[in-house]
This record gives C-alpha cells, structure tokens and sequence, in this order.
C-alpha cells in the first residue's frame, strides 16, 4: 500500500489544506481525505487526489459566483453569438444565443466556454445529412425514381393517407389476423415498390396489428411482397407457428374471421 502524501498547509487554487479528515477517510474507504478551507471561509472535505490533480480550485459557491461575473455578451462561441443572461431559465449562469443559422437558443457560460456546446443544433443535423443521408445512408434504394425520392414518405404521395383510411375502414379497425384493435397497420399485399399501379387499390392492402406486421416482413422481406407470400404467412399464423414468438393476445385461435 502507498504511503499517503502529506499536504497540510499546501494552498492549491483558493483551497488551503488544514489536516487530514479521518473522519471521512473511514466512511469513504481508500483515498485520503483533506479537510480544506476556501478563501471565502467555507470549510470542505476533498478527496486528495482530486487536490494533486488540480481537478478542484475552489467551493462551489465561489465558482458559481466567479462564473456569474464573467461577461460573455458579444462574444462568439463556434456558431454559437451570446446575447444576453437568460434570467428566464432555472438553470444557472445561462445565456441567450443566436445561431449562425438565425435561431435563439439558451445555454449555460460552462457549455460555452468548454466548448461543449457549439450550435443550436444545426451542426449535428448538417453532420448527419452530409454522413448518414442520401447514397451514404444504409436505407438507400438506387431503384428509386428522382420523383419518389424526393417524397420518400409515403404520406407525401397525394392519395396515400386516403387509400389507408378505407382499408381501415373497410376491415373496421381490426387487425385481420389477431382481431385486435391496437397498434394497427396496412399492409401493402402486392409490395408499395414493385407493383407501382396496384398502390391505391382498396383490395391491395389489409389491416395487421403492428408486430404481427413486423414479423411479416422480418420473415419475407421488404419491397418484393405478394399475396401469395401473405397467404402462406396466414396458413403459418393460423396453424400456431409463431404462438411462442407473438404475445399471448396475439396468438392465433380459428380460422372463422379469415378471408382474403
């Protein structure tokens, strides 16, 4: 075991060492513990290698306060322009800050000055747009038309969310499978991607729940389906295939509700 150093008397930042708190150090097991005295008269005890370290300077009143007295107004933080104090917040010592790309943010003077904050946000989209989008993105379909593309979201395409809402009303807010009524999907019989003209076509879609859905396309895939691969996931549900994979309400029962 290493022999403890000591350092009464030292002064390190504004904390001057007084003696070694016993006290603590049996409480706190192995490391030393030191009892100190700020320059403010707050007393503390602090753990030794944190004083050799130089890791603390002062009582946390007194850095609060020296932070309070530092003015950051008109100073320029990587996209990052700090205004004024944020009297508004809760958390201490914030400012308010504008954007390189003209939104307001808060943060504290810490963030700020450490560099741990740089951006209203902006950064970290820009970065991920630049790395993880586009052909770089392990979504990319290269068969995608421009147009797609451009309205990936099958809610932009004009007639998609009208196409769902009578699928789920014609099967009446059930699941065909399950019977349930929760946590519900359409699901595409002929592929959204390979059978462009059969889209919207009511008959092309029917009602899943959710996981039952999941497991579907975890099984077939995605973006080469056909009815004839549901039919065959219907024969594998309804014979209890999936009953020790599917949640208890999800397991199959009868085959009385089942029609194509």
């Amino acid at each position: 075991m290493s022999k403890t150093i000591d350092m009464t008397g030292e002064k390190i930042g504004d904390w001057v060492v007084l003696e070694r708190d016993a006290l603590n150090q049996i409480n706190k097991g192995q490391n030393a513990f030191w009892l100190c005295v700020c320059k403010c008269g707050k007393l503390s005890s602090l753990n030794g290698t944190l004083l050799r370290q130089r890791r603390t300077k002062k009582c946390k009143t007194c850095n609060q306060r020296d932070n309070n007295q530092i003015d950051l107004a008109g100073k320029k933080f990587n996209r990052l322009l700090a205004l004024e104090r944020d009297n508004e917040t809760k958390t201490a010592n914030s400012w308010k800050c504008i954007c390189d790309c003209g939104k307001m943010t808060s943060t504290t003077s810490r963030h700020l000055r450490k560099g741990t904050v740089r951006s209203c946000g902006c950064l970290v989209k820009e970065f991920c747009k630049e790395n993880k989008s586009g052909k770089n993105s392990h979504w990319w379909n290269p068969n995608l038309t421009d147009e797609e593309r451009k309205n990936r979201e099958r809610t932009c395409f004009p007639g998609y969310n009208e196409w769902r809402l009578s699928v789920i009303l014609r099967d009446k807010y059930t699941c065909r499978l399950s019977r349930q009524q929760q946590d519900l999907n359409v699901h595409h019989l002929y592929a959204w991607n390979s059978f462009p003209l059969l889209r919207y076509e009511i008959t092309n879609g029917v009602v899943l729940n959710k996981e039952i859905h999941n497991l579907f396309h975890s099984l077939y895939g995605k973006g080469h389906n056909t009815k004839e691969q549901f039919i065959e996931f219907s024969v594998r549900y309804f014979y209890g295939e999936f009953n020790n994979i599917l949640p208890i309400k999800l397991k199959s029962r009868n085959w009385d509700h089942y029609i194509i």
